[in-house]
């Protein structure tokens, strides 16, 4: 693949000019006020980038998804249909290291012998938890529907189940995550991703300065990490795909999100990736951005609403108005609401207007 490097945009003379003189009005006036104004004054900017295109990634024996094994889910549609397919696990084990209590679980679809693999949690019995946050993974992977198409989804697909109790009962122990008056107990999935590793290092940016295609996905990684506000700062949240000339990057962990009360202080701030750290981002998901208003966000406050059909299983229907906006789960009766608060959306929103006003001052670059 041809590499494109980018044009480094510079400040021009003019700019250093003022700050020699500014420099010597430092030096002569000496005061505390003068020297603060000089620094922020003559700080220099983050470059911006150009490139001349971002060339599309490379053909694929898998398609547009070639770290999926399963298009991602879209619509409202798409999730209806998946939770009424007849899911029966063929594996269960543990999926790693965290606290959560995931397992990664192949499931045989409809006794048609195609298999998917998802990782899976129990929900909180709270339903809602300081890291294992169902409502704020489900914000998460619907935030990058307003600036990203599914091919460049960086949140795998994650949805929510309610699984027959009887099932249940047969691979966990304790006490399910339920709903007085239903027959289920609830659970979340992702899809799992299929060919990836984890990164070392996540960022280099020589290589976001001279590789459009690496610039595009770790940008749009970026975008999405800083919108959601994410505080989980383990490396291993984020995954890259093994082929390195279209390097993808994942965030797979995002239950520490919009502005979380407890969440990993203790990592140093290079870890962190809730602002943007990149000096440029995309110019067609800035474009989408540009595009929303306020009371597009307001989906987010419902976005999955189940009731339970006559078997007392909670199913996907479509979302209502939040019964409580201040509250990210909601349950009246046998339904159940999952989403964000008013708050959390109207801090969405500051976050996008900031981040329009950093691009349109030149603090952050596109291309």
């Amino acid at each position: 693949m041809k590499i494109q490097k980018a044009t480094i945009v510079t400040l021009s003379t003019s700019a250093s000019t003022s700050c020699s003189q500014f420099t010597r009005l430092a030096s002569s006036a000496a005061t505390l006020s003068v020297l603060v104004l000089f620094a922020l004054a003559c700080a220099s900017p983050p470059p911006h980038i150009r490139f001349d295109s971002v060339p599309p990634p490379p053909s694929s024996k898998d398609g547009p998804y070639p770290n999926r094994s399963h298009p991602p889910l879209v619509s409202l549609e798409d999730f209806q249909r998946f939770d009424r397919l007849t899911l029966k696990a063929i594996s269960d084990e543990g999926a790693g290291a965290g606290v959560t209590g995931a397992r990664k679980v192949v499931v045989d679809v409809d006794h048609q012998d195609e298999h998917i693999t998802l990782k899976v949690k129990n929900f909180p019995l709270l339903l809602d938890g300081p890291n294992n946050s169902p409502r704020r993974e489900l914000a998460a992977f619907a935030i990058q529907k307003f600036f990203l198409d599914p091919v460049d989804f960086v949140v795998p697909t994650f949805g929510v189940r309610c699984t027959p109790l009887e099932e249940w009962r047969t691979r966990n122990t304790g006490s399910p995550a339920h709903i007085a008056g239903t027959e289920c107990a609830l659970v979340s999935y992702a899809f799992w991703l299929k060919d990836v590793t984890l990164p070392d290092p996540l960022y280099d940016e020589q290589r976001f300065l001279a590789d459009a295609r690496y610039a595009y996905n770790l940008a749009n990684f970026n975008l999405l990490t800083y919108l959601v506000d994410h505080h989980d700062q383990r490396l291993g949240n984020a995954l890259v795909s093994k082929n390195d000339t279209d390097r993808r990057v994942f965030a797979i962990d995002n239950g520490t999100t919009f502005g979380p009360f407890f969440f990993n202080w203790f990592y140093p701030p290079s870890f962190s990736w809730r602002e943007i750290r990149v000096p440029a981002i995309p110019r067609n998901a800035v474009n989408r951005l540009r595009k929303l208003s306020e009371e597009d966000l307001e989906a987010l406050g419902v976005i999955m609403q189940l009731e339970a059909d006559q078997d007392g299983i909670l199913r996907i229907e479509e979302p209502g108005d939040p019964i409580d906006e201040d509250e990210g789960v909601n349950v009246r009766g046998t339904t159940l609401q999952l989403g964000l608060t008013e708050d959390e959306i109207e801090d969405v929103w500051e976050r996008i207007e900031d981040l329009l006003e950093d691009i349109d001052d030149g603090k952050i670059g596109i291309f």
